[in-house]
């Protein structure tokens, strides 16, 4: 989401000409706030309405302006749902997990490894 972001910030402010034309760098940075907080809350039937309203916006500004970031942005929203599914195992493991009161974060490992590195690195020295 912060490639995602950066990458939105990149965009031109305005796309069009006259009364056709319209903001898009923060109708986009929305969208993507807004698309992020319906797949964490689990509402996909919203956030594929969103991700289809942002693509849209995105592929129109792509055709009007050349806008490299534009496309490379497009690219990335497109390759979403991909993701997405890849991801979506690992979510209902960690549902398990959380549903039966097992560890999810690895704050405890990441402890234990750091330890072991600054007590061999004393050594060393």
């Amino acid at each position: 989401w912060t490639v995602l972001k950066q990458i939105a910030k990149g965009l031109p402010e305005k796309v069009g000409e006259g009364e056709d034309e319209y903001e898009l760098r923060s109708r986009v940075l929305k969208d993507l706030e807004s698309l992020k907080w319906y797949l964490w809350h689990g509402n996909v039937f919203q956030a594929v309405k969103e991700w289809q309203g942002l693509e849209m916006d995105l592929d129109g500004a792509t055709f009007e302006t050349k806008d490299e970031s534009a496309r490379k942005l497009l690219q990335d929203i497109e390759e979403l749902p991909t993701l997405c599914r890849a991801e979506s195992s690992l979510h209902s493991q960690l549902r398990e997990q959380y549903r039966n009161g097992e560890r999810i974060a690895s704050g405890f490992v990441e402890s234990a490894v750091h330890q072991v590195i600054s007590k061999r690195m004393v050594k060393q020295q």
